[in-house]
């Protein structure tokens, strides 16, 4: 028995455009190229800041995006409109990438507490969530959490801050478990990164979370817990999923040690056309949990 050393395929270079579209935020998208397999990538991927970018809504042109820095182009002033058609058109040298996606409509749903209903090592109280009224085409709706938490608790001798992703804990069957794992005996449903609604399940219910972080980590001045509730393009939910389920099964963990054994590759989704990336949209609506 012995070792053969597979030489990797030729390697072709490829453009990456990236962009979520947001009414909460300008349009904006990154372009940048790719790097060849085995590549050192703490220096970064390659900007590209001479390509001409167009933006269209509804098949009209709005105009040209500007350059403005690290491979970042932007629409000024122009926030995208719930339920309005995107098109970013970006032309490099004698290649034209292309991605469309329609913004989502805002959420409506009714927030409140409950009595302790997950059984949980952090014993934090439990949420309600209720939608109230879902405008024709919903179906993708992802939960998170983001956490500001103090530097002094991480070690650190000032008061800086740092945003931490959330993890939701819950007893609900309504959440997607693709990126579940069980805790507690095997009660608590831990959610890496976001949890995603399934859409056969949406206004079916209530659903039950609760944040995984401690009440006390809060104490702080400026420290301060804020749920996510997003509405996602068909596009976006797409990516994110096959894009979470990557991050959750590397070979080598980010410590260098063997994660997973019969990891196999995983195609990650995208809407770029003569390129890669994603232009997804999402319609997201936050609330403050916790606020110190």
């Amino acid at each position: 028995m012995e070792d053969v050393d597979l030489p990797y395929p030729p390697y072709v270079e490829r453009y990456v455009l990236n962009g979520v579209l947001n009414p909460d935020s300008i349009i904006s998208i990154t372009l940048r190229k790719t790097l060849p397999p085995l590549s050192d990538d703490s220096t970064g991927y390659v900007p590209i800041a001479n390509a001409k970018v167009l933006c269209y809504r509804n098949g009209l042109l709005l105009g040209p995006m500007v350059y403005r820095d690290n491979s970042r182009y932007e629409f000024p002033e122009t926030q995208p409109e719930a339920g309005g058609v995107y098109r970013i058109e970006a032309t490099v040298e004698n290649t034209t990438l292309s991605a469309t996606d329609t913004v989502p409509t805002s959420i409506s749903y009714k927030l409140g507490g409950l009595p302790y209903k997950i059984t949980s090592q952090y014993r934090n109280p439990d949420l309600d969530l209720t939608f109230l009224e879902l405008t024709p085409g919903t179906k993708y709706v992802w939960l998170s959490f983001i956490n500001r938490l103090s530097e002094r608790d991480f070690g650190d001798t000032v008061d800086n801050f740092r945003n931490v992703n959330g993890i939701v804990g819950s007893i609900s069957p309504y959440l997607d478990d693709f990126n579940a794992t069980r805790q507690d005996g095997g009660v608590l449903q831990v959610y890496s990164f976001m949890a995603r609604i399934k859409p056969s399940a949406l206004g079916q219910g209530t659903l039950v979370f609760a944040p995984l972080s401690f009440t006390g980590a809060y104490r702080r001045p400026g420290t301060r817990l804020t749920l996510h509730v997003s509405n996602f393009s068909q596009a976006y939910d797409r990516y994110l999923k096959t894009a979470i389920t990557a991050l959750d099964n590397p070979l080598i963990n980010y410590n260098g040690v063997l994660n997973n054994p019969f990891y196999e590759p995983i195609n990650v989704y995208s809407n770029v056309q003569n390129g890669l990336g994603i232009l997804g949209a999402v319609n997201d609506r936050s609330q403050v949990i916790i606020q110190n």
